[in-house]
């Protein structure tokens, strides 16, 4: 059975896990014991990591399930509009550390939020992965890299009906 590791067990991270449970084995990063308890429960190998901005004293050692899998997903915020960009490199040194020199499938979930704010339809070619910071620093770590911008209202609550939008 293929080995499929989630790092991220957030709110996608979940939605992702659930429609994989059964068909494949899982592991998963989440940043709560809590979490990493019940899921572990779940059949779920869980580790607790998180991915800081700001550069460690000791670098994170390298997750031990990586050896093992076959398939990587990425759910964990790569952007800069949260941050300046030498505060994502430090988030994608972390991260790098973590996961090592993987030569497997991997998928980075990215968000359509690196497009500018301004009404227009975009693709991929008006913003390539080259010029996002993230996505960049990734794909040339790793060229495998698959980026998926996802977009829109994700979450349970998250319905459009719920927020007062003119102009659509």
């Amino acid at each position: 059975m293929k080995k499929i590791g989630i790092i991220g067990y957030g709110w996608l991270g979940e939605r992702i896990a659930s429609s994989l449970s059964g068909k494949y084995v899982l592991s998963a990063t989440t940043t709560t014991e809590n979490k990493a308890d019940q899921l572990n429960n779940k059949g779920i190998h869980t580790v607790i990591a998180s991915f800081p901005d700001y550069q460690l004293t000791e670098p994170y050692s390298q997750w031990s399930d990586i050896e093992n899998i076959d398939v990587l997903i990425i759910t964990v915020h790569i952007s800069e509009k949260r941050c300046c960009v030498s505060s994502l490199y430090n988030r994608i040194q972390n991260l790098s550390s973590f996961i090592g020199d993987f030569k497997g499938q991997m998928f980075l979930m990215s968000s359509t939020g690196v497009y500018p704010d301004f009404p227009k339809e975009f693709t991929e070619e008006d913003i390539p992965w080259e010029n996002v910071p993230g996505e960049r620093m990734l794909r040339n770590k790793y060229p495998q890299l698959n980026i998926l911008r996802l977009g829109g209202l994700m979450g349970d609550n998250r319905l459009l009906k719920n927020y007062n939008i003119s102009n659509l």
